[in-house]
């Protein structure tokens, strides 16, 4: 089974206002970690399938996607799916 993924690039000054500021209003995560909350930004903007994040601190934690996801859908967003590398990782000898 191969699987074909999209690269893309976002200019990052169109989303400077976007979602990140609100993350911080509603303290999801500290104002220093600015860069992981203008990451999920973008990936909801950019309406990606699956944000894969070994960042289980600030961005793969159920809690924390629970959040994200509220302000993307008040925004009019889908909700994005975050998971670690391991639970999407395709090993060729699975049976299932």
């Amino acid at each position: 089974m191969s699987r074909r993924f999209q690269r893309f690039y976002l200019d990052t000054s169109v989303l400077g206002g976007c979602f990140d500021p609100e993350f911080e209003a509603r303290r999801i995560l500290s104002p220093r970690f600015r860069n992981d909350m203008l990451h999920i930004a973008m990936a909801i903007v950019a309406d990606v399938d699956v944000l894969v994040s070994w960042n289980f601190k600030h961005i793969v934690r159920l809690d924390k996607i629970r959040l994200f996801n509220g302000v993307g859908l008040e925004n009019g967003y889908r909700s994005l799916q975050i998971y670690s590398p391991r639970e999407v990782i395709y090993h060729g000898n699975d049976e299932s």
